[in-house]
């Protein structure tokens, strides 16, 4: 019961990035139904050969997993409460991932203009994916429609 779409933007001051002072915009878009949100983010004054880094924080009992072909870096871990969490980033194209600290991350290749990445989550009490093998479909699916968006075209 609401918009299609939320759409916001996020201008940040800018900030010392090593020997650079760079500002940052972000731009984050979630639809209806959805679990994960769209980022893109648009850097001014770094140099070209910066890169992103996004990921996911791992706590214990996480079970971790990156899917390199389809860009896809998951968690799924029990909650102290009740319940499951399943956590995600895709990134089409990304150059590698590490654990770095308790974080999860995916690097993506150094380029010019926007970086654009989807991340977002779902709990198993939640609805309508109630398991690991069903966040994992979720995903592959996702990861698919991000790789191959729809396109329309006006013809005469």
């Amino acid at each position: 019961n609401g918009p299609i779409r939320v759409l916001f933007e996020l201008t940040y001051e800018p900030f010392a990035a090593g020997d650079e002072n760079v500002s940052e915009q972000k731009r984050i878009a979630l639809d209806a139904g959805h679990h994960l949100n769209r980022i893109e983010i648009t850097y001014a004054g770094a140099s070209p050969a910066s890169a992103l880094a996004a990921g996911v924080r791992t706590n214990p009992g996480s079970q971790s997993q990156v899917t390199r072909e389809s860009g896809v870096l998951r968690t799924w871990e029990p909650l102290k409460q009740e319940g499951n969490l399943g956590c995600a980033v895709i990134v089409p194209g990304f150059a590698e991932n590490r654990d770095a600290d308790g974080n999860f991350l995916v690097i993506a290749t150094p380029r010019t203009g926007p970086y654009v990445y989807h991340a977002g989550s779902a709990w198993d009490r939640g609805g309508d994916i109630k398991s690991l093998g069903e966040w994992d479909a979720y995903l592959t699916r996702e990861a698919a429609r991000i790789k191959a968006p729809v396109q329309t075209s006006i013809g005469r």
